[in-house]
């Protein structure tokens, strides 16, 4: 079967579905999350019932089903039965409650993107940082105080489940009382421009593509080609549809930086960017991506592009989507917006017709307000903003337009006001016809001169924030952003950074702050109270800007520059070039967007410095979604030397903080967190159990695959279950333990039995489990205090059929039952 077949496709429906979750016998629509204190699904009865709560909890369950956006139909995870999810509305200084239940057949997690998570690191939802993956059919609840104001949002932080749907708006009310900066836009309205604040509506705008992410990753590793970097289209609070401009259209909005390059190389943005010369063109259709063969020219490593479908760069089928209308309140003089990108791959300009756009505030912090024309999202990004409302009552148009290299795109939404708008649904699928005078083209560039563009420089914190002063800090770290080995494959710091490790350990949080097992190029050691300065250099050409998003706190952008940096610090850079740096005034934030690169200007620089004062393991990314899952990513642990220890998953502390020793009961607790299997445990499991296994294993293959894998593994997990029930300390861990071993058994056969073609699948998969918390590529293979092989001569052909190969293969899901006391 090719892998084009093998990618199970969908069909254009006519027009955008509503989305149902079934209820009983009947199909009933979600309640709006925002207008009840909560609710949640009894999985054990399959229906729905409000649970009567307070005090800030909500509950939002994930499921994988089948939408349509933008008019095309494919499967797509929605929250609480809606795409975006429901915005979730609190104040500032509450604490907060947020239960979140994976009803989805693969793992999954969810980062409250924006929030600091100050004394709470294990609600920041990073798998193998913080907690654990949930599961399929689990549930897992954050907790976590509103310490800070403003528009922020949630997104899954497993793989590329953001692409698919998973994310929604998070919007903290700022508490009475607070200064802010709205004196400087109207002087004498301050009231209306804080009513308009207390109603401010979102907009989430991203991009979308008909592939899912499991199937645009598989691509990827098939092909050797970023498949990502082409969408299908944008969306607008959930809407859009598939435009297909003709070829004149496209020749005229070629960017003047890609031209050049698709001259030399004979090619055109075509139908999506396939191979097309200039002169064998005959599409008057086309999505204006880039052709995957330019990509072979900057991208290390080959292409295998007959793998590739020709609908991800080549096709463009228009569909009947909807459009978002955004209603003003009657009467209302000002109306303010939330703008938050949810975009996994490109910039993103905006911009409302005849409307300028009063900034004032970045990143969910105030800002002196700024007035411009349009402004730029990078993926993560969040801008707040107020339009006044003086012009006649009318519909305007609102304009979303990728501003990166790779692709052509744009989308439209409609601001309607007036005096008949309170008899209006707030939001309308009707599809408006725009007529009022842009200021930005379909490229996202300005239409004249005189059109104000955002200028982030130009940002300065209301009030004042202000770094450690002067150009010395405590450390310095340099890093370097570029593409490996082949085009999906990305580095922070000359290593990728490997996603698998994150549910074989214990979580980072509940181990000593140590770098073992991640790599010292990855991983970034500091103490408490110090300040840092993180230099990201992107060293090849023709990068669009990489959006790095550092969890916990924000930090400042002190410089950046085009051109090499060639100094080992700040320090150094600032004595040889002070034009480029701001110590005084810099933008506060938390994701920090590095300059592009081209041909004529091939590097590029980003200085950022931040204070430790949130003790625990983050990370901090590259928020385009390839990139992240291709390995553009570090860890952060910050406060080493006020490590908090123990924190069990409800978030209690189960040991000492501040670096305080465990007593045996913290142990014991410890031990119980992690269903009874400790890492002094799984050296011993390993140990006791290999030799018959992969004896048993070996023999297996010879005389069929399965079976002989059953039988090491029914004497395997017999083994371990004994082990955990003899060696935990209550009976709730021995309890537990040995359920966990039940379900990895019965969970691993399935496996076996559905990948006996592949194997290389079943064999990472025994690898993966049987470890049950090592390494499958280090420890399983090595002793764990020398380099002495734990496995018989047959280990050798075990491991030589496990190595990675580039086959078209989904994630093995893992699933097992909440561990219960």
């Amino acid at each position: 079967m090719t892998l084009e077949n093998s990618i199970q496709r969908t069909r254009t429906v006519p027009e955008a579905r509503k989305y149902d979750v079934a209820v009983g016998d009947a199909r009933k629509p979600y309640p709006d999350i925002s207008q009840t204190d909560s609710h949640i699904i009894d999985p054990s009865a399959g229906r729905r019932f409000e649970l009567l709560t307070r005090n800030n909890r909500y509950d939002l369950e994930l499921s994988w089903d089948t939408g349509a956006p933008d008019g095309f139909e494919r499967q797509m995870i929605h929250i609480n039965s809606q795409f975006p999810g429901p915005t979730l509305e609190f104040e500032q200084d509450k604490w907060v409650e947020i239960t979140v239940h994976n009803k989805m057949p693969f793992n999954t997690s969810i980062h409250w993107h924006g929030i600091e998570q100050f004394n709470t690191p294990e609600a920041d939802g990073v798998p193998g940082f913080t907690q654990r993956s949930i599961y399929p059919n689990e549930s897992y609840t954050y907790k976590w105080r509103t310490d800070q104001y403003g528009a922020y949002f949630y997104h899954a932080h497993s793989r590329g489940q953001s692409d698919d749907g998973c994310y929604g708006a998070l919007i903290i009310r700022p508490k009475a009382g607070l200064a802010k900066p709205f004196d400087k836009v109207a002087l004498g309205e301050i009231e209306l421009l804080e009513a308009a604040e207390a109603t401010s509506q979102q907009v989430l705008v991203a991009d979308w593509r008909h592939y899912t992410s499991e199937d645009t990753r598989a691509l990827e590793l098939a092909t050797g080609l970023e498949a990502a970097i082409c969408m299908d289209s944008l969306l607008i609070n959930g809407k859009g549809a598939v435009n297909c401009w003709p070829r004149e259209k496209i020749n005229q909005y070629t960017s003047a930086v890609i031209a050049p390059i698709l001259e030399r190389n004979n090619l055109a943005l075509t139908d999506k960017g396939w191979l097309l010369t200039p002169m064998e063109s005959s599409i008057t259709d086309c999505c204006r991506c880039i052709p995957p063969n330019m990509l072979a020219v900057f991208a290390p490593g080959g292409l295998n592009l007959s793998l590739l479908p020709p609908e991800v760069f080549d096709i463009c089928t228009p569909t009947q989507g909807s459009q978002e209308i955004i209603k003003a309140p009657s009467e209302a003089k000002w109306l303010a917006l939330d703008l938050i990108s949810a975009a996994g791959t490109a910039t993103l300009a905006f911009s409302i017709d005849e409307h300028p756009l009063w900034v004032y505030a970045v990143d969910g912090h105030y800002i002196e307000p700024l007035q411009v024309d349009t402004l730029s999202l990078a993926n993560g990004d969040r801008y707040s903003v107020f339009v006044k409302l003086d012009k006649p009552a009318s519909n305007y148009g609102i304009r979303l337009a990728a501003t990166t290299l790779n692709q052509l795109i744009d989308t439209t939404a409609i601001l309607s006001y007036g005096s008949d708008n309170t008899t209006q649904k707030a939001r309308s699928d009707s599809v408006g016809i725009i007529t009022s005078s842009a200021s930005i083209n379909q490229a996202g560039r300005p239409l004249s001169p005189n059109v104000t563009v955002f200028n982030q420089g130009q940002m300065v914190s209301f009030p004042p924030q202000f770094p450690q002063p002067g150009p010395e800090v405590d450390q310095t770290f340099i890093m370097s952003l570029q593409a490996v080995g082949n085009a999906y494959t990305w580095v922070l710091n000359g290593t990728a950074f490997n996603h698998d490790f994150d549910d074989l350990n214990p979580p980072l949080l509940y181990r000593e702050p140590e770098i073992r097992g991640l790599g010292q190029n990855i991983t970034i050691v500091t103490k408490n109270n110090t300040w840092i300065d993180l230099i990201f250099r992107v060293v090849t050409p023709n990068q669009t800007p990489h959006p790095l998003h550092k969890h916990s706190n924000k930090g400042f952008i002190i410089g950046q520059g085009i051109g090499a940096f060639r100094w080992s610090s700040v320090a150094e850079a600032q004595a040889a070039i002070p034009q480029n740096f701001n110590f005084k005034t810099p933008p506060y934030r938390d994701v920090f967007t590095t300059p592009p690169t081209t041909l004529q200007a091939p590097a590029s620089w980003l200085a950022m410095r931040y204070h430790v004062v949130n003790p625990g393991p983050f990370i901090i990314h590259c928020h385009i979604s390839s990139h992240l899952s291709g390995g553009m990513a570090m860890a952060i642990f910050d406060g080493v030397d006020k490590w908090p220890h123990g924190r069990k998953q409800d978030g209690s502390l189960g040991g000492k903080q501040n670096g305080e020793k465990h007593g045996e009961k913290d142990e014991e607790e410890d031990r119980w967190f992690f269903g009874g299997i400790t890492e002094d445990m799984t050296k011993d499991v390993v140990e006791d159990m290999t030799e018959d296994i992969v004896e048993s294993m070996a023999k297996g293959i010879a005389n069929g695959l399965v079976d002989g894998l059953m039988d090491g593994l029914v004497d395997g997990t017999s083994r371990m279950a004994g082990l955990v029930d003899v060696r935990c300390f209550n009976d709730r861990a021995r309890r537990s333990g040995a359920t966990l071993m039940k379900y990895r058994y019965i969970e691993l056969k399935s496996i076996m039995q559905a990948k006996a073609e592949g194997v290389n699948d079943a064999m990472r998969a025994a690898r993966w489990h049987i470890g049950a918390g090592t390494n499958p590529d280090n420890q399983l293979h090595n002793h764990q205090n020398g380099n002495s092989p734990l496995l018989t001569p047959a280990s050798a052909a075990i491991h030589a059929l496990s190595k990675p190969q580039s086959t078209f293969q989904k994630p093995i899901p893992r699933s097992r039952p909440p561990l219960r006391n």
